[in-house]
């Protein structure tokens, strides 16, 4: 969930600065760098300020919905919660209101330091019903009280703001768009603005699919939570009627929340929350792709020219380490899955879908794309996707090496603080390495490829190659070569041995992650 979190509020940070840096080199008079940046500033500000005053005014209209129960039936119902709060060892106050428009449902909401928890009436009339239906309403209260337990009220308030922020970040530049569409004369603009809007569209909706995979995720975790003291009620409270495995895919992506029949298969068999997850994956990838354009659009601009031949390198290492990180904890826990269930990892799926993800994304890019700078997306040729490819299938392949390693020493996972101890560190170093050289390689190809679009550079020796990919490949020899293949290397190996020396005693480590 946090790395989840730390995608969602990057990727809504880049869009925002995309619109401010964008429209703020347009406001700018040529080569004013000082009034850039304070129209970048002031751009800024617009749809931070539009989400929050959005956002504010959604929870002012929830809060005015909602209804004191003193004076209903349902008054015993905050003593309820108020003896689960403290039966969970929370000592904050916490105000229960009825929603008379939100039928079975109910929801935490508010500040972090003042939270409601509201129920609709369906939900409410449990309470009224028999002792069964008492305890149904009891295991759904103490879902509720979940959220405040694991305190993820603060982590639902930030991504609800970000969400509003994207839809108003993604409506100003479009909007600016448009603009820009009317006043300027370019014979290529019935071309390049539905190319540029098609981008930006995308963009809003990847990032909103990464927040609804965040809600999910939250709720299996609150169901954890409220399963602790007894299974039973809570899965009795989500048993439905309906076949989970008839639900059509995207139906289950546009979801906030998981069906009942998914939560209820994940409370009575949780490895399922391991299995690795492609589509997670991809929207990852596809972010990670965005950035390394964006960045490396950015570095270009506002580092001295001489030092340009770096920032590819650069632009690897400070995106290739987090995306590593996401795409690692992915692959452990489905080595994790495939060791308890006897299957297999979907090594190769993964290392699929992570090369078409960085492929997507690096085209979906609006920072060059708008500003109207040139492609400098991944080169759609076969060896530079194979290369890419093969970048991914061999860091994936280690990934899913490294967490079988471990498995096999320790299945129950009674290392995991020592195990991310060792890997952790040795993915940042291994994926670092990968994905600076896979970058450096295709931005270099790239920057060629254009510069030979040129009339005065077809003649150029590079040009004429007929295996430009191997000449670049032999210009990153720093990063291919030693010494940073041999730091990548040991960095490698080290969490393969550990396991290995340490030996099947792990399995007895009283440290629990």
């Amino acid at each position: 969930m946090r790395l989840l979190l730390i995608l969602l509020t990057a990727a809504v940070g880049l869009n925002t600065v995309f619109f401010a840096l964008w429209l703020g080199g347009l406001q700018a008079p040529p080569g004013d760098a000082g009034e850039a940046a304070f129209a970048t500033f002031r751009n800024l500000q617009w749809p931070v300020t539009m989400g929050l005053f959005v956002y504010s005014m959604v929870s002012w209209a929830r809060h005015r919905r909602v209804l004191p129960l003193a004076g209903t039936p349902f008054a015993e119902v905050e003593g309820l919660v108020n003896s689960l709060m403290a039966d969970a060892g929370i000592r904050r106050t916490v105000t229960v209101r009825l929603g008379p428009r939100i039928g079975g449902r109910a929801y935490v909401v508010g500040l972090p330091r003042r939270p409601f928890l509201v129920f609709g009436p369906e939900l409410l009339a449990l309470w009224l019903k028999d002792e069964g239906s008492r305890t149904l309403f009891t295991a759904i209260a103490r879902h509720e009280v979940a959220h405040l337990r694991s305190r993820d009220l603060w982590s639902y308030t930030l991504v609800t703001m970000l969400r509003v922020v994207n839809v108003c970040t993604g409506a100003f530049v479009l909007f600016a768009l448009t603009l820009n569409a009317t006043v300027a004369r370019n014979e290529n603009l019935p071309f390049e603005l539905p190319t540029a809007v098609a981008r930006v569209i995308a963009l809003i909706v990847v990032i909103e699919l990464v927040a609804r995979v965040f809600l999910r995720a939250r709720e299996h975790d609150a169901d954890r939570y409220a399963a602790e003291g007894s299974l039973e009620p809570i899965v009795a409270a989500l048993r439905d009627s309906s076949s989970t495995s008839a639900a059509p895919v995207l139906r289950g992506w546009l979801r906030r929340h998981p069906t009942r029949g998914v939560r209820r298969m994940a409370l009575l068999e949780p490895e399922r929350l391991l299995e690795s997850s492609p589509g997670q994956v991809f929207l990852g990838a596809c972010t990670g792709g965005v950035f390394l354009v964006t960045l490396q659009d950015m570095l270009l601009r506002f580092t001295p020219s001489a030092s340009h031949g770096d920032t590819p390198i650069a632009t690897g290492l400070i995106v290739g380490i987090p995306l590593t990180l996401f795409v690692a904890y992915t692959a452990w826990r489905d080595t994790w899955y495939a060791g308890l269930t006897g299957g297999r990892p979907k090594t190769l799926v993964t290392a699929a879908v992570l090369s078409a993800g960085l492929v997507v994304g690096s085209y979906a890019a609006l920072y060059t794309r708008v500003s109207g700078y040139g492609d400098t997306g991944i080169p759609l040729r076969v060896s530079t996707i194979l290369g890419v490819a093969a970048g991914a299938l061999l860091l994936c392949g280690w990934l899913s090496l490294v967490g079988s390693t471990w498995f096999r020493v320790d299945p129950a996972g009674a290392s995991l603080k020592r195990f991310t101890g060792f890997s952790v560190p040795a993915a940042a170093v291994v994926g670092g390495w990968v994905f600076a050289v896979v970058w450096t390689w295709s931005a270099r190809l790239r920057g060629i490829l254009l510069g030979c679009g040129a009339e005065e550079f077809r003649d150029h020796p590079v040009c004429l190659s007929p295996t430009p990919e191997a000449d670049i490949l032999g210009t990153v020899p720093g990063l291919v070569l030693s010494p940073w293949l041999a730091v990548a290397a040991v960095a490698a190996a080290l969490p393969i041995t550990v396991p290995r020396l340490i030996g099947p005693s792990t399995a007895k480590d009283p440290d629990r992650g």
